[in-house]
């Protein structure tokens, strides 16, 4: 037996002789490419280059732009802007590799930018998804990028005490915070 699937379409022999069955197959394989004249047109869109940033621009546009906030927006093309494109802007999809991607995420962890890491973190694995399901890629090299963890901190409010007391020593300062 020798069968196999290419693009949904499933070929298949089979004969007592391996060299029957090869025969068999390739004469399967054959029907099937001049059954199907546009097969290799197909394949030839799933191979398509494209790089990160056309697509990505594409995706922001398309996808993301109808479905968030103006300043919601706004934000992944500054983060897209500053963060992505200046390192992966010209670089075709299926040429980034999962230590490239890696190596962006440590290098903002590296400088205490965590949030910056988040926000490229979250971009760029929800668009090689996209980009999987579009059949530009096969696979995301996302899949095993690490973002470190960060304790975030975060303030206390002041009390309604200490909120006097602040009002008050700023009057009584005299000084050019008075006036605020």
């Amino acid at each position: 037996e020798i069968r196999c699937q290419i693009n949904k379409q499933k070929i298949y022999a089979a004969s007592k002789l391996l060299d029957d069955a090869k025969r068999k197959f390739i004469e399967a394989l054959n029907g099937l490419a001049s059954a199907r004249p546009d097969a290799h047109a197909h394949a030839v869109k799933i191979k398509k280059s494209i790089t990160l940033g056309e697509y990505m621009l594409k995706w922001l546009e398309m996808v993301k732009k109808p479905s968030v906030k103006p300043i919601t927006y706004k934000d992944y093309m500054l983060t897209y802007t500053a963060n992505i494109c200046p390192i992966f802007g010209d670089t075709e999809l299926n040429q980034i590799t999962q230590f490239d991607l890696q190596g962006l995420i440590n290098s903002y962890t590296e400088q205490g930018k965590n949030r910056t890491a988040k926000k490229v973190f979250q971009l760029l694995t929800s668009v090689f998804e996209y980009a999987v399901v579009d059949e530009l890629i096969t696979k995301t090299p996302m899949q095993r990028v690490v973002l470190p963890h960060y304790e975030q901190e975060r303030g206390t409010p002041l009390s309604k005490k200490k909120k006097k007391e602040l009002v008050n020593a700023l009057r009584a300062g005299g000084d050019i915070y008075t006036q605020a």
